[in-house]
Formats: structure tokens, sequence, C-alpha cells
């Protein structure tokens, strides 16, 4: 009997020792950038924003905004991430894109996917765009586009 519960007791205390040494807030963010992305020849644009982790991973946010016959559709992503070799980065984010109510009313909004690939070096960035929605009602009515930007603030991710 004494000896189960010294063997309880060293497995509990092994349990709580190596719970308690895990960081449980994840990878602490060592760098972060946000850019100003402009879809060419559209009023549309992208608030982008980096953060790059102890662990070397480098995560991305932000909002793409679309113009579609005069109404603003805001496609916020929240998870994504990006890989960065020298100046050359790719970007891959998921969220959700939001139609305003039209004239009759009626609102929408679709899961999306948002593929970026592109330079970004010396502040500014140039490269290509595609998205595609899960609710097929939405998807073709965007073409893939063309994006160039400038940095904002930050430092530490993209290409000096």
């Amino acid at each position: 009997m004494l000896r189960n519960i010294i063997c309880l007791s060293a497995f509990l205390l092994l349990l709580i020792v190596t719970h308690c040494s895990k960081d449980p807030t994840g990878p602490t963010t060592v760098a972060s950038e946000t850019w100003l992305l402009n879809d060419v020849g559209t009023q549309n644009y992208c608030d982008l924003s980096f953060s790059k982790y102890d662990n070397g991973s480098v995560s991305v946010s932000g909002k793409w905004y679309y113009y579609f016959f005069g109404y603003r559709i805001t496609c916020s992503f929240l998870s994504g991430s990006a890989t960065v070799v020298d100046s050359s980065v790719t970007i891959t984010a998921s969220g959700t894109a939001s139609y305003p109510p039209d004239s009759s009313g009626d609102a929408d909004t679709s899961a999306f996917t948002l593929q970026m690939n592109g330079s970004f070096k010396a502040g500014k960035s140039r490269g290509g765009w595609e998205i595609h929605f899960a609710d097929t009602l939405w998807e073709g009515w965007v073409d893939p586009g063309d994006f160039s930007g400038t940095i904002q603030s930050g430092s530490g991710i993209t290409s000096l």
C-alpha cells in the first residue's frame, strides 16, 4: 500500500514538473512588420502584418479590401503563414469575406483562401495574388491580380 502511494506521488510529481516546464504561451515574437499592399490598377488594397517567432516561423494577419459593384468586401484573415527566403515571400492565409448589406438589405459571407507570392525588399514589394472562396456562388467573381506595396512599420522579417 505504501509502495503504491509512493509510486502515485512520484508519477504526479513528474506530471507537474513536466507540465510546468513547458512554455504555456508558445513561441515568442522576435520581429514584426506591417505593409500596405495595393492591387495594381484598382482601388483594392491589403493591410498585412507579419510576425516572426523565436522558433523561426512567420505568421500573417490582416484584411484585404476588395471593391465589387461599388460595395467594399472585407476579407479578414486571422490565420496565415509566410515562407520568407531572402526577398522571396509566399503567403497562404484563410479567413472570412464579408459582403455588406446591399440596396435590398442582403448581406453574405464566405470562407476563403488567399495565396500571395512576391518580392519584399528594401521596403518595397511586388507580386501576384489569387483568392478562392468556399461558397461556389462567390468563386469566379474575383480574378487573380498583381500587387505592389510599401512597408509601414517594423523590420527583421523581409529583406532590407
